[in-house]
């Protein structure tokens, strides 16, 4: 007797979430740009952006997967030009060529695999203004299943000394990624979003230093879909010299979720007035993991 069954994992098409993740993943910036020198960023204002990855026209690849790059120029200068992607900083791949006397819209369109954390932009070889400026990135849809063993893991900290309002709970923007492992962690939102059931821990620590009088408390909390979910730590203190304080010291809690789920680190104090985290990358970061 002999018979088949689907195990998962044990077929070609399963991949890691990172691969298949199957939400749309684009962004396309669109407008005039003014006089740009060779080898500088094509600049133009943002249409949209699903992932917040799009900065100065420069695009951070969240996930990894084949990408559709498009888009289309118009010159109002007299140059004659060649435009180039560039990955990481490094010429790529050539796009498209017009002209000097050429001041018709001119249409490019490309793919290429990408990983995370490349940084993809498109630049000139020569000094050129543009009338017309299109740069459209998308993913292209990968496999659907998911290996549903496989860790999810997000490590990021806090250097930039973000202010936190007095007496409301304020979302931690962790604006450095030092690992992502599925793409997840949007830097202008300070969440991750699910890309799978999953569950785990959230450990982080937070921390300001100034000069306080009287009692009051600190503390970190987690949000899952904008919602109180759990708090980390509580810090009580009457202090009257100047020093360091912590809303949390490596402090942990349990999370779950499923799909489409979103969860952030939010901070709250009441000294009276706003307070700054320490800019820097031991005293104040978070560490997501989850399986």
């Amino acid at each position: 007797m002999m018979f088949e069954y689907p195990a998962l994992g044990f077929s070609s098409s399963v991949q890691m979430s990172d691969s298949a993740d199957t939400r749309i993943v684009a962004a396309k910036v669109i407008g005039a740009v003014a006089s740009t020198g060779a080898g500088v960023v094509l600049n133009a204002g943002e249409d949209y952006d699903t992932h917040g990855a799009m900065s100065g026209s420069r695009y951070t690849i969240p996930v990894s997967g084949w990408y559709s790059i498009k888009g289309n120029v118009r010159q109002s200068s007299s140059a004659n030009v060649t435009f180039y992607a560039y990955v990481n900083g490094s010429l790529t791949e050539e796009l498209v060529a017009i002209g000097s006397a050429d001041q018709l819209t001119h249409s490019y369109a490309t793919s290429r695999f990408c990983t995370q954390g490349q940084v993809i932009d498109i630049r000139p070889n020569n000094t050129v203004t543009l009338n017309q400026f299109t740069f459209a990135i998308e993913r292209l849809a990968g496999p659907q299943a998911i290996a549903a063993s496989e860790k999810i893991r997000v490590m990021v900290n806090q250097t930039s000394g973000q202010s936190i309002p007095n007496n409301s709970d304020t979302t931690v923007i962790f604006n450095n990624v030092a690992r992502d492992t599925h793409g997840i962690y949007n830097t202008g939102t300070g969440r991750i979003k699910l890309p799978r059931a999953a569950s785990g821990k959230v450990k982080t620590n937070l921390a300001s230093s100034f000069t306080g009088t009287g009692a009051y408390t600190m503390y970190a909390m987690v949000y899952k879909n904008g919602i109180p979910y759990k708090q980390i730590s509580q810090k009580v203190y009457n202090s009257t010299s100047s020093a360091s304080f912590s809303y949390a010291d490596g402090s942990s809690c349990d999370i779950e979720g499923v799909a489409g789920d979103e969860f952030f680190v939010a901070a709250f104090q009441n000294t009276g007035a706003a307070r700054n985290l320490i800019a820097s990358s031991t005293l104040c970061w978070a560490d997501f993991t989850l399986e």
